[in-house]
């Protein structure tokens, strides 16, 4: 077993994550987008990422089978935003640290 929380364990399969008779649980599809952002932004070990699960959806998980799919699917949107401003210099000036132009720029 890995010590990466999302990691898959060996001869784990996708159909491990339905259950039929209570909220539905992650998707094979969706651990797998949340482990390559895991992997992005560096965070190897089941503690970091069971931490930053919490930090980002407000909920505790023992373990991953416990992660629903709306929880996993609103932290794979922040765990996606948190991996676009990797690297990305923040001055703390909303207007200076904008992606795109404005109508303002063009003129």
């Amino acid at each position: 077993m890995s010590d990466e929380l999302f990691a898959l364990d060996e001869g784990e399969e996708s159909h491990t994550f339905s259950n039929e008779s209570g909220p539905k649980l992650m998707t094979a599809s969706q651990r797998t987008i949340i482990r390559n952002a895991f992997g992005a932004l560096g965070l190897a070990t089941a503690g970091e990422q069971f931490d930053v699960v919490e930090e980002m959806t407000g909920v505790r998980i023992g373990a991953v089978s416990d992660l629903q799919q709306s929880t996993a699917q609103a932290l794979i949107y922040r765990l996606e935003s948190r991996v676009k401003s990797v690297g990305r210099k923040s001055t703390g000036n909303a207007w200076v640290d904008r992606d795109e132009e404005t109508w303002i720029d063009k003129l």
